[in-house]
């Protein structure tokens, strides 16, 4: 009768009547938040969304047509769900005994470890089946509302990865924020193209990465005993990969098991804590807002880009071979005022650069500094309760806000944090419980990046005085050259000039967003598209056809 006993001890307050009052502010002061979902092609995004409505709705009838099969993509275009939920609890009892598997999902899994720690005997209470019945254990509460955007994976099937991202873009405009950011990954092994995917997302909209939490979908909850050590080093090891590609540790990961046809109530009831904690993640996290003016061009778009680049590059030489001056002085110096308008296009772009990380890092808005999560008792807390220390040593930047999301877990000391530049935690789970601490620590942008917006100001000051030289330069070439050149060539020269401005902006890694927008609407860089280059060419010319 251990496990009832344990149950009934230390019960307690369910997760929101723990909740860390910072985050039970934030839920007074909203009730609707925007969940974005990526991921590749069949890592189980619809599925989680039918999931998650069943979650809220019970009754809820699997929209299969909905599903992918196989190695097809079913989403096609962003799909949005509206989910309500006050977030139901559920508990698993058997019928027939009203013997309790466990207060909560959490609960159980833990008291399942601690009662047994045989991982077969945990295995064999996963597969029950038999009089069983899982109902709601906590009170009806306020409604929350989630929209929730299902985008087409990229590596699609399809091949139309740039116009995903076009799609993306339009929801994150007619979001405004975005609360979180789900990527789906399949709990197998990580094979290049999905890293190839991921790095794609964190190139595209780095902003996304302070909400970023990655759900690994069709995970055995077998695998998440103690005991399943090969399971826990390949888990290590694919994260580790993760952290890798986001620059950064301390990411939020879940593993879930999406299986909508299982007659095991355990592992069902699994299923919807961890649901229930990856919402209670978007309520959790600062809203993001869209602010990027510049965008990083996909690996195609670079390609498609630098071909038509080349081309450009061979009408330019023809451009100028026909341009005629009307002696050899003039020949000479246009010759230098060519060299010399080259350096003057390449200062002019490398300011806007400069100039666009400035506007983007000198800012007072939050960026997240520092993230920690310690989750799953048995997996990072141990058997035993020890004190556990979650610690940032001084920083440059000063911390603004440290939020907090807690359960099962008491603090015992607490220094630094909001006003200071370290923080440090010491920290206990109860008795019997899964602990979950989790920590975001913010500082000012303006501050992180202070030392680099600093180096990039003293470059713009160097710009600036090179682009005034480089200016009168070529003011005197222009003079010398007026009258010089044939009557007939003044246009060819406006055109070649263009050209290396075209040319310039086409071989560089990132691109306005207007541009970005424009190319994407257009699907420039479908597969489909045979007049692709053609496209690309028209709409660099356009835009840039009265910089000369």
């Amino acid at each position: 009768m251990f496990w009832n006993f344990i149950t009934y001890l230390f019960g307690g307050k369910t997760h929101h009547e723990q909740m860390h009052p910072e985050m039970e502010d934030f839920r007074e002061r909203r009730d609707q938040y925007n969940i974005l979902l990526l991921g590749e092609t069949q890592s189980g995004k619809s599925t989680l969304v039918q999931a998650i409505k069943r979650y809220a709705d019970p009754s809820h009838i699997i929209e299969r047509e909905l599903l992918g099969s196989g190695i097809t993509s079913c989403t096609r275009e962003v799909r949005q769900h509206i989910i309500e939920t006050d977030f139901p609890e559920y508990e698993v009892t058997q019928t027939s005994n009203p013997r309790t598997l466990g207060r909560t999902t959490e609960e159980l899994i833990d008291t399942t470890f601690f009662d047994n720690i045989d991982r077969d005997v945990y295995e064999e209470k996963l597969n029950l089946f038999r009089k069983l019945s899982m109902y709601r254990c906590n009170q009806p509460g306020r409604f929350f509302r989630f929209n929730i955007f299902d985008t087409p994976g990229l590596n699609d099937t399809s091949g139309q990865d740039e116009s995903h991202i076009y799609e993306i873009l339009q929801v994150m405009s007619m979001a405004q924020h975005i609360d979180l950011v789900i990527i789906t990954i399949r709990d197998t092994v990580f094979t290049p193209q999905y890293q190839n995917a991921l790095r794609t997302y964190f190139q595209v909209f780095p902003e996304l990465k302070d909400n970023v939490v990655f759900v690994h979908t069709k995970a055995d909850y077998a695998d998440l005993h103690p005991l399943a050590e090969k399971a826990k080093l390949n888990r290590e090891e694919r994260e580790r990969k993760i952290h890798g590609l986001m620059g950064r540790e301390g990411c939020t990961h879940f593993r879930i098991d999406c299986d909508l046809d299982t007659s095991k109530l355990v592992r069902s009831c699994m299923t919807q804590h961890v649901i229930k904690e990856i919402l209670d993640l978007a309520t959790f996290n600062k809203p993001l807002t869209w602010r990027s003016r510049t965008m990083r061009k996909t690996p195609r778009m670079r390609e498609i880009d630098n071909a038509v680049a080349e081309v450009l590059y061979k009408m330019s030489e023809v451009t100028e071979a026909t341009l005629r001056c009307k002696d050899s002085t003039g020949a000479d110096i246009y010759g230098k005022r060519r060299g010399l308008s080259k350096k003057f296009i390449e200062n002019q772009i490398k300011q806007d650069d400069v100039r666009f990380y400035i506007s983007e890092h000198d800012s007072a808005l939050p960026v997240l500094l520092y993230e920690r999560n310690f989750d799953q008792a048995w997996r990072l807390f141990d058997f035993f309760r020890s004190d556990n220390i979650m610690s940032l040593p001084a920083q440059t930047a000063t911390i603004t806000d440290v939020d907090i999301r807690q359960e099962h877990v008491v603090k015992k000391d607490e220094v630094g944090g909001q006003g200071y530049t370290f923080y440090e935690v010491k920290f206990q789970r109860e008795l019997y419980k899964n602990g979950i601490f989790h920590t975001r620590i913010f500082a000012r942008s303006s501050e992180i990046f202070q030392e680099t917006i600093d180096a990039q100001v003293f470059e713009l000051e160097r710009l600036k005085l090179e682009y005034q030289e480089l200016a009168e330069e070529r003011s005197g070439y222009e003079k010398t050259l007026d009258g010089m050149l044939e009557d007939d060539m003044q246009e060819l020269d406006y055109k070649r000039e263009l050209y290396e401005i075209v040319i310039l902006h086409l071989s560089a890694d990132v691109v306005c967003r207007e541009i970005f927008e424009k190319l994407l609407r257009m699907n420039a860089y479908s597969p489909l598209n045979r007049n692709c280059t053609n496209i690309v060419q028209g709409i660099y010319m356009g835009h840039f056809v009265g910089c000369v």
